[in-house]
Protein backbone atom coordinates (compact mmCIF):
# COMPACT_ATOMS: atom_id res chain seq x y z
CA UNK A 1 0.00 0.00 0.00
CA UNK A 2 1.57 3.54 -0.70
CA UNK A 3 1.48 6.00 1.70
CA UNK A 4 -0.43 9.39 0.00
CA UNK A 5 0.46 11.72 3.07
CA UNK A 6 3.90 10.70 4.77
CA UNK A 7 4.57 11.54 8.47
CA UNK A 8 0.42 11.79 8.85
CA UNK A 9 -2.11 9.55 10.57
CA UNK A 10 -4.04 7.04 8.25
CA UNK A 11 -7.27 5.42 9.20
CA UNK A 12 -8.36 2.06 7.49
CA UNK A 13 -10.96 1.37 9.75
CA UNK A 14 -13.89 3.16 11.86
CA UNK A 15 -12.93 4.65 15.04
CA UNK A 16 -13.29 2.47 17.83
CA UNK A 17 -16.88 2.86 19.49
CA UNK A 18 -15.34 3.79 23.02
CA UNK A 19 -17.48 5.51 25.75
CA UNK A 20 -19.52 7.42 23.97
CA UNK A 21 -23.46 7.74 24.49
CA UNK A 22 -24.28 7.51 20.83
CA UNK A 23 -27.49 4.95 20.98
CA UNK A 24 -30.23 8.42 21.78
CA UNK A 25 -28.56 10.20 18.82
CA UNK A 26 -29.39 7.06 16.53
CA UNK A 27 -32.56 6.56 17.49
CA UNK A 28 -33.53 10.22 17.12
CA UNK A 29 -32.30 10.18 13.87
CA UNK A 30 -33.74 7.30 12.88
CA UNK A 31 -37.24 8.41 14.38
CA UNK A 32 -36.57 11.02 11.67
CA UNK A 33 -35.83 9.57 9.10
CA UNK A 34 -38.26 6.09 9.01
CA UNK A 35 -41.96 5.51 9.62
CA UNK A 36 -42.47 3.95 13.02
CA UNK A 37 -43.02 0.66 11.62
CA UNK A 38 -40.27 0.81 8.70
CA UNK A 39 -38.02 -2.03 8.97
CA UNK A 40 -35.12 0.06 8.57
CA UNK A 41 -35.79 1.50 11.80
CA UNK A 42 -33.72 -0.82 13.45
CA UNK A 43 -31.02 -0.92 11.39
CA UNK A 44 -30.60 3.49 11.91
CA UNK A 45 -30.86 2.77 15.53
CA UNK A 46 -27.66 0.41 15.26
CA UNK A 47 -25.48 1.89 13.17
CA UNK A 48 -22.32 3.71 15.31
CA UNK A 49 -22.47 6.23 12.36
CA UNK A 50 -19.85 8.57 14.33
CA UNK A 51 -17.35 5.75 13.98
CA UNK A 52 -17.46 6.13 9.87
CA UNK A 53 -16.65 9.85 9.92
CA UNK A 54 -14.30 10.84 13.08
CA UNK A 55 -13.06 13.90 10.61
CA UNK A 56 -15.29 15.82 8.12
CA UNK A 57 -15.10 19.87 6.46
CA UNK A 58 -17.42 22.53 7.29
CA UNK A 59 -17.34 25.11 4.45
CA UNK A 60 -17.72 29.09 4.51
CA UNK A 61 -17.88 31.68 1.96
CA UNK A 62 -14.47 33.44 2.98
CA UNK A 63 -12.12 33.20 0.08
CA UNK A 64 -11.15 36.27 -1.78
CA UNK A 65 -12.60 35.11 -4.69
CA UNK A 66 -15.83 34.03 -3.35
CA UNK A 67 -15.37 29.90 -3.54
CA UNK A 68 -15.28 27.94 0.27
CA UNK A 69 -12.87 27.87 2.52
CA UNK A 70 -13.03 24.72 4.42
CA UNK A 71 -12.91 24.43 8.16
CA UNK A 72 -11.90 20.89 9.61
CA UNK A 73 -13.92 19.10 12.29
CA UNK A 74 -12.25 16.44 14.98
CA UNK A 75 -15.05 14.68 16.08
CA UNK A 76 -13.13 12.62 18.90
CA UNK A 77 -12.10 16.78 19.99
CA UNK A 78 -15.14 17.60 20.77
CA UNK A 79 -18.47 14.56 21.24
CA UNK A 80 -21.07 16.86 21.26
CA UNK A 81 -20.56 18.37 17.74
CA UNK A 82 -19.38 15.27 16.81
CA UNK A 83 -22.64 13.46 17.59
CA UNK A 84 -24.74 15.90 16.16
CA UNK A 85 -23.02 15.76 13.02
CA UNK A 86 -23.20 12.39 12.53
CA UNK A 87 -26.47 11.37 13.90
CA UNK A 88 -28.10 14.98 11.65
CA UNK A 89 -29.99 14.07 8.49
CA UNK A 90 -27.41 16.12 6.09
CA UNK A 91 -24.42 14.77 4.54
CA UNK A 92 -20.67 15.77 5.86
CA UNK A 93 -18.02 16.55 3.73
CA UNK A 94 -14.99 14.10 4.08
CA UNK A 95 -12.92 14.90 1.11
CA UNK A 96 -12.18 18.30 -0.46
CA UNK A 97 -10.35 18.24 -3.84
CA UNK A 98 -7.48 15.70 -3.29
CA UNK A 99 -7.27 16.12 1.31
CA UNK A 100 -9.15 14.01 2.95
CA UNK A 101 -10.25 14.78 5.92
CA UNK A 102 -8.90 11.89 8.38
CA UNK A 103 -5.19 13.13 6.10
CA UNK A 104 -5.24 16.37 6.93
CA UNK A 105 -3.41 18.94 9.51
CA UNK A 106 -5.42 21.01 12.01
CA UNK A 107 -3.53 23.92 10.00
CA UNK A 108 -4.87 22.53 6.46
CA UNK A 109 -7.82 24.82 4.55
CA UNK A 110 -8.32 23.64 1.19
CA UNK A 111 -10.39 26.03 -1.20
CA UNK A 112 -12.69 24.66 -3.62
CA UNK A 113 -15.54 21.95 -4.38
CA UNK A 114 -16.06 18.77 -2.02
CA UNK A 115 -14.95 15.38 -3.98
CA UNK A 116 -16.78 13.00 -1.36
CA UNK A 117 -18.99 12.99 1.96
CA UNK A 118 -20.47 10.46 3.80
CA UNK A 119 -24.36 9.33 2.40
CA UNK A 120 -27.62 11.88 3.09
CA UNK A 121 -29.73 8.93 5.61
CA UNK A 122 -32.76 9.90 4.45
CA UNK A 123 -31.90 9.24 1.10
CA UNK A 124 -30.46 6.20 1.29
CA UNK A 125 -33.96 5.06 3.07
CA UNK A 126 -35.57 6.61 0.11
CA UNK A 127 -34.47 4.85 -1.92
CA UNK A 128 -34.87 1.72 -0.45
CA UNK A 129 -37.63 -0.45 -2.13
CA UNK A 130 -40.16 -2.18 0.15
CA UNK A 131 -38.50 -5.72 -1.52
CA UNK A 132 -35.15 -4.32 0.34
CA UNK A 133 -33.63 -3.47 -3.29
CA UNK A 134 -32.00 0.49 -3.99
CA UNK A 135 -34.20 2.19 -6.76
CA UNK A 136 -32.27 2.61 -10.03
CA UNK A 137 -31.54 6.37 -10.27
CA UNK A 138 -31.05 8.16 -14.31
Amino acid sequence: MRDLHPGRLQRLQPVQDACVNWRPHAMRLAAQVTHPASRWRPAIEAVPRHTFVPRWWTGHSAASDGSDVWELNDGPADEHLWLDAAYADRLLVTQVGPLHADHASRGDRPTGQPTSSSTLPGLIVQLARPSGKLRRLG
